[in-house]
């Protein structure tokens, strides 16, 4: 029996590249970091989107609390109401360390389909509002 036909497909994959991780802490294009914002939005509406593994909070109110449930109709009827005001309002999402990044994708898309995040600047941003660091 040959064996080096019997390793070679072992071999070959544990050579193989595994993918990269992605990173979900680093924003997408058309999500910035609040310090970026194109103006002080202390002077300005905005909400924040909390994203944890149990629940979604809207500037701290639970609109979401279950995780096993992938529509996000909640979010997703806040988030057109948003897109209707012209400008829409600044928008961040913030999550805790160690959720899931699907989860965490999964709502940074609903952001972005409803507020164009790539076309207009600012009006999407990532990570801890300046306010709740202090």
């Amino acid at each position: 029996m040959n064996y080096a036909l019997l390793t070679a497909p072992f071999l070959l994959a544990a050579c193989a590249k595994p993918p990269d991780p992605v990173n979900c802490a680093v924003p997408p294009d058309g999500f910035h970091p609040w310090r970026d914002a194109p103006y002080s939005l202390d002077a300005y509406a905005r909400n924040v989107i909390s994203v944890s593994n149990e629940a979604i909070s809207w500037n701290g109110t639970i609109i979401e609390d279950a995780p096993d449930k992938p529509a996000f109709s909640v979010l997703e009827q806040f988030l057109g109401i948003n897109a209707q005001l012209q400008p829409p309002f600044s928008t961040a999402i913030t999550f805790e360390k160690g959720v899931a990044c699907s989860r965490v994708t999964a709502v940074r898309d609903l952001i972005d389909k409803h507020l164009s995040c790539r076309e207009n600047f600012g009006t999407c941003l990532q990570g801890e509002p300046p306010w709740e660091r202090d």
